[in-house]
C-alpha cells in the first residue's frame, strides 16, 4: 500500500468499526440508521472542523494546550515552596506535605469520572467557563485557609475545576480529530503544554523570591480568570445538537460496557496510568530528593526542569514523526526503551549514592520516552470509541490519572531520604505497563518497526 493510499484505507476501516459499532448499539435498543453513522464517522475522520467559528488551528492548539497546563501549573509552580508552605502550618514533614500535591491529584482524577457524560448530552462551552472561574475562586480559597486541612480543600476544589478543563480539552480535540490526526495534534498541544513543566516550577521561584507563598495562588487565579476570557471570545460549542448523547442510566450503563470490554482501549488507559505513575512519582519525590538529598536550595527549578526537558523534545518529535511511522510503533519502541532505562536506573541506585549529574542523566529516560507514549496511548485508547467520545474521555481520565496519582503517592511516600524508592518504583512501573500492553496486543509489539504501517491503526479497535 502507497504512503498516500494509508490515509484512506484507514478511513475506511474507522468507518467499518463505526458501522460494527452500531449494529451492537442497537441491539442494546438505541436504533441508528446506516446514514447517520456513515455521516457521523465521515465527520469523525476530517481533519477540518466544520464549525466556522473554531479558532485557526495554531490558536486551537494554544488555548487546548493553555487548558491542559492549568493542571500543571497547579502542581509544578507550589513545589519549589512545599517547604515554606508546610512551615507555616506547623506542617514539617517531607512526606507529610506532599499532600498538597497528592489531594490535587486525586480530586483531579475523580471528578473526570462523571464529566464525560454529562458534556456528551449538554455540551463542552458551559462547563469548560464555569470550570475556570472556579479554578479562580478556589485559588483564592487557598490564600484565605487558615489551616493546613482548609488549604487541602482549596486545592481539593482546584483538582475537580481542573478535571473539567482536561476532560473538555480532549473531547474537544477528538470532536474536531480522529486517528493519526487526533494523536499528531495532542503531540503538538502536549508539547506547547510542556512550556509550563519547564517553566512553572522557576515562576514559583521567582515569586518566592519577591514575595510570600501566597502569591502564587494569586498567579493561578488571575491566569484562571485570563483563560476563561479567552474560552467565552473564541472558543465556540463543539459538540452539535444531533451528536449529543442521552444520560439515561441505561445508555450510561451501556457506554461503560462498550468501553471497559473493549481490550484495546481499557488496557491503554490502564497502561497509561503506569506510565504516567512515573511522572507523578517524579513530581511528588522532586522536592524532597532535590533539596533534602542533593540539597542545591534555589537551584531546584532548574534541575526539574532539566528533567522535564525531555519530555518536551520528544513531543516536538513525535508530532512530526506519528504520521509516517504511526502510534503503535512509537509507542511499544518507547516503552521497551523506558523499561530498559529504568532498569539501570535501579541497578545504579542498588549501589548506593549516585552523583546529581547521573541521576538527572538516568531520570531523564522515562522522561524522554513519555514524550512518545502520552500522546499516542491517549489516541490508541480513545480512537476506537468515537461514538462515546466524552463518556471515553472521562473515563479515561478517570482511570489514567486515579493509577498514575495512586502509585506516584504510593513511590513518594517511600522516600527514605534517597533516591533508591523512586528508581525501584519507576522500573517496577515501566515492567507492568509493557506487560499490559503485551496483553492488549496479544504479545506483538511493534517495537523498532520503523517501516510505516502496514496495517491502519484502527485495525487494532478489535476487541
Amino acid at each position: 500500500m502507497s504512503a498516500g493510499a494509508r490515509p484512506s484505507s484507514e478511513r475506511k476501516t474507522l468507518l467499518s468499526l463505526h458501522i460494527i459499532a452500531g449494529h451492537g448499539l442497537r441491539r442494546s435498543g438505541q436504533r441508528l440508521s446506516a446514514c447517520n453513522m456513515m455521516t457521523s464517522s465521515a465527520t469523525l475522520t476530517s481533519d477540518k472542523p466544520d464549525n466556522p467559528q473554531l479558532p485557526g488551528q495554531a490558536e486551537f492548539v494554544t488555548l487546548i494546550a493553555a487548558l491542559m497546563a492549568m493542571n500543571a501549573l497547579s502542581i509544578d509552580i507550589v513545589l519549589p515552596a512545599l517547604g515554606v508552605i508546610g512551615s507555616s502550618f506547623a506542617h514539617h514533614s517531607g512526606n507529610e506535605i506532599q499532600l498538597i500535591v497528592t489531594t490535587y491529584v486525586v480530586a483531579f482524577g475523580a471528578g473526570q469520572l462523571v464529566l464525560g457524560p454529562v458534556m456528551d448530552r449538554f455540551g463542552r462551552r458551559p462547563f469548560l467557563i464555569s470550570a475556570l472561574i472556579l479554578f479562580a475562586l478556589a485559588s483564592f480559597l487557598a490564600i484565605a485557609a487558615s489551616s493546613f486541612n482548609g488549604l487541602l480543600a482549596a486545592r481539593v476544589v482546584q483538582g475537580l475545576a481542573a478535571s473539567v478543563l482536561r476532560v473538555s480539552a480532549v473531547a474537544i480535540v477528538r470532536d474536531r480529530y480522529s486517528g493519526r490526526e487526533m494523536a499528531k495534534t495532542m503531540s503538538t498541544v502536549m508539547m506547547v503544554f510542556m512550556i509550563v513543566p519547564l517553566l512553572a516550577p522557576a515562576l514559583g521561584q521567582v515569586i518566592l523570591l519577591t514575595g510570600p507563598w501566597p502569591l502564587l495562588f494569586v498567579t493561578m487565579g488571575a491566569l484562571g480568570g485570563v483563560v476563561a476570557l479567552w474560552v467565552a471570545m473564541r472558543l465556540p460549542e463543539t459538540l452539535p445538537p444531533e451528536a449529543r448523547r442521552s444520560v439515561r442510566i441505561s445508555v450510561l450503563l451501556e457506554g461503560y460496557k462498550i468501553i471497559l470490554t473493549h481490550r484495546v482501549a481499557a488496557g491503554y488507559m490502564i497502561a497509561s496510568g503506569f506510565v504516567f505513575g512515573i511522572l507523578f512519582s517524579f513530581i511528588t519525590a522532586s522536592n524532597q530528593i532535590f533539596l533534602d538529598v542533593y540539597q542545591i536550595g534555589s537551584w531546584f527549578p532548574l534541575a526539574f526542569a532539566a528533567v522535564a526537558l525531555g519530555l518536551a523534545v520528544t513531543n516536538f518529535l513525535n508530532a512530526r514523526m506519528v504520521e509516517r511511522i504511526g502510534m503503535r510503533a512509537l509507542s511499544h519502541t518507547a516503552l521497551c526503551v523506558m523499561v530498559v532505562g529504568t532498569a539501570v536506573h535501579a541497578l545504579f541506585a542498588s549501589f548506593g549514592y549516585q552523583p546529581l549529574w547521573l541521576f538527572i542523566l538516568l531520570a531523564e529516560v522515562p522522561f524522554l520516552m513519555l514524550g512518545f507514549l502520552g500522546a499516542n496511548m491517549t489516541a490508541l485508547a480513545l480512537d476506537p470509541l468515537g461514538k462515546v467520545t466524552g463518556l471515553a474521555t472521562s473515563l479515561q481520565g478517570f482511570i489514567t490519572t486515579g493509577v498514575a496519582g495512586f502509585l506516584g503517592t504510593m513511590v513518594g511516600q517511600a522516600f527514605d531520604g534517597t533516591a533508591q524508592p523512586f528508581a525501584y518504583g519507576t522500573s517496577i512501573l515501566s515492567i507492568c505497563a509493557l506487560l499490559i500492553v503485551l496483553w492488549v496486543e496479544k504479545g506483538k509489539l511493534r517495537a523498532f518497526d520503523f517501516s510505516g504501517d502496514q496495517t491502519p491503526e484502527s485495525v487494532a479497535t478489535s476487541r
